[in-house]
């Protein structure tokens, strides 16, 4: 006992040496250093080893990298500063920081820990890390913890950040993961495979029944780490894939647009050509020029080309002038009258009927709607050449009478349509179906 308790002298002396703190209390640090494995040697109890130490040194740690961050980066969130503290913090980082500063050859482990690689090991080196900061805080205080952190972690914290290798995976996944399915991820043990002083574990990550990632650590947070890790990247890889394909997507797009606009242009082209075609077709050869445009576009409107179109109630409208007036609806007189008679309102003076200066006219109808017609109206035409004869008083009389007439049954056959919709009390009377 006496060689062991030399051997623990020699290695605090060396420690404080190495590390420039001079302990008040040095079995404050030898309980730091003391693992749990160490205790079959000296026959301890269990609570003289180092985790208690641990855990204090944990929240002291936990302190002074949130009041680092706090006053380096005053202009990040909250959420950012949390994720940089929890990487800064991980067991990954502290065994990788205790492994650069040599802190395993100080560690008081048992023989069969140190032949199974004990002072190499990330775990006993996180521990370790932690537990002799709570050491320094209780026998030195808290600025001497702080100048310890920050030398030994703080100091290199962009670096740790910046490093790929460093990132907290597990952290990643999960945001990913609430965002996408609104649940959280699940790690299960797949396997584990070797002795026991050299041990793998495999573990899956998964998110229902669908598995996103396989990883492989020699303890479960190491292998859950390899998971999250395996999971991120496969979603980054989908992430690019569908940006590629989004990028790519334009183009063919516009390819299309472009073909189908080129096909829609032939198309409306050929329907405008075959529309001239057949208006050409349906064209009558009159022989009339440009100069000359159609009797249509000369004359003054009528009242009757203000009735409405036809709405396919034109037989029952004649049916009800029938009911209404008590006799068939009368035609012109054009039987009786002289046909060579040219229309008073188709003339503005005797000067203008002679035939050398009126040309001969395609579509003479007065009627555009039809009205006239479908009532038996003859439709009276324009008479060219030696048939038109300048009328006389009574003959010019008679044409007016029946173009009234005829204006004053359209205009009282519109009047009882109207009616038919509700529409009678406007003409000073009720509609058909309220006599």
């Amino acid at each position: 006992m006496e060689a062991l308790a030399q051997q623990e002298s020699r290695t605090l002396a060396e420690f404080m040496r190495r590390y420039g703190i001079t302990f008040r209390d040095p079995g404050l640090l030898k309980l730091a250093l003391t693992h749990r494995s160490y205790l079959s040697v000296t026959g301890q109890e269990p609570s003289e080893s180092n985790e208690r130490l641990e855990f204090l040194g944990d929240s002291v740690l936990g302190l002074v990298t949130s009041e680092y961050l706090y006053l380096r980066h005053p202009g990040e969130h909250e959420g950012q500063l949390t994720k940089t503290k929890s990487l800064l913090v991980s067991k990954a980082i502290l065994s990788r920081r205790a492994l650069r500063m040599g802190l395993g050859n100080y560690v008081l482990l048992s023989h069969s820990e140190v032949e199974s690689g004990g002072r190499k090991r990330l775990s006993i080196l996180a521990d370790a890390f932690e537990s002799v900061l709570g050491a320094v805080y209780l026998d030195q205080g808290f600025e001497t913890a702080r100048r310890f952190i920050h030398r030994w972690l703080l100091a290199e914290s962009d670096a740790i950040v910046s490093d790929k290798q460093h990132t907290n995976y597990k952290s990643d996944l999960q945001e990913y993961v609430q965002s996408t399915y609104h649940t959280h991820p699940v790690y299960r043990l797949r396997s584990e495979y070797g002795p026991d002083h050299s041990k793998y574990f495999v573990v899956d990550v998964m998110v229902g029944r669908r598995t996103l990632g396989q990883g492989r650590g020699q303890n479960k947070k190491e292998a859950e780490q390899a998971a999250a890790r395996h999971a991120v990247e496969s979603v980054e890889q989908q992430r690019r894939a569908a940006r590629g394909a989004v990028e790519r997507e334009p183009a063919e797009v516009r390819g299309d647009d472009e073909a189908s606009s080129a096909d829609s242009r032939r198309r409306r082209r050929g329907r405008r050509s075959r529309g001239h075609e057949r208006d050409r077709e349906s064209e009558p050869s009159t022989g009339a020029t440009a100069a000359e445009p159609a009797w249509e576009e000369e004359r003054e409107p009528a009242e009757a080309d203000f009735a409405p179109e036809d709405s396919g109630e034109d037989d029952l409208i004649e049916d009800e002038s029938v009911e209404d007036d008590g006799r068939a609806p009368e035609t012109d007189a054009g039987d009786d009258r002289d046909e060579s008679r040219e229309p008073a309102a188709r003339r503005e003076s005797p000067e203008q009927a002679a035939p050398s200066q009126e040309p001969a006219r395609d579509e003479t109808r007065l009627d555009p709607y039809g009205f006239a017609e479908e009532r038996g109206v003859r439709p009276v035409v324009e008479l060219s050449g030696s048939e038109a004869e300048a009328p006389d008083e009574a003959a010019e009389s008679r044409d007016r009478d029946a173009r009234i007439e005829e204006i004053e049954r359209a205009m009282a056959s519109f009047g009882r349509q109207r009616e038919r919709h509700g529409g009678g009390e406007r003409y000073g009377r009720k509609g058909r179906r309220g006599r």
